[in-house]
């Protein structure tokens, strides 16, 4: 139970921090189009990856480019680096929500909680829950709650 807690309110202070830097997406959210809340909070999770890495063991080989992986060694996946890779995102390093308003969804590039299918790979089967929380937290700060950011 902690470490989706841990997570989700870390997702949380970076969305009060992204819309305190980004007013006019607090006013798109307040006008309350749930298109504009939740692109808002997929790029949260894009940009402010609640950790920068995650680590696993390796439990099937497998090759991958010029690589071959065998079982038992510990990797590292970059969720950083991933979630902002040129290849993968156009303008990586902006903030635009508006990517996800037309965006098909590869769950091998957005590595948010996990990758991969929830059926079959490490994907967080609570994402939905964190993105429904998320949205609410977003509508919250924008003019329900009063709340400063320490600068």
């Amino acid at each position: 139970m902690l470490r989706p807690m841990v997570a989700i309110d870390r997702f949380i202070v970076f969305t009060a921090l992204a819309l305190h830097e980004r007013p006019d997406w607090a006013e798109k959210i307040q006008a309350g189009m749930d298109k504009d809340v939740e692109s808002f909070v997929l790029e949260v999770r894009r940009f402010y990856p609640f950790f920068p890495v995650i680590g696993g063991k390796v439990v099937e080989e497998f090759d991958w480019k010029p690589h071959s992986f065998m079982v038992g060694p510990w990797l590292i996946l970059d969720l950083y680096g991933t979630n902002h890779h040129a290849a993968s995102w156009e303008d990586p390093n902006s903030f635009r929500p508006e990517r996800f308003l037309t965006w098909k969804g590869d769950p091998y590039t957005y590595l948010a909680q996990g990758a991969g299918k929830f059926e079959d790979n490490h994907r967080c089967p609570g994402e939905w829950l964190t993105i429904a929380i998320l949205k609410e937290a977003a509508r919250l700060l924008c003019g329900r709650i009063q709340y400063e950011i320490p600068l």
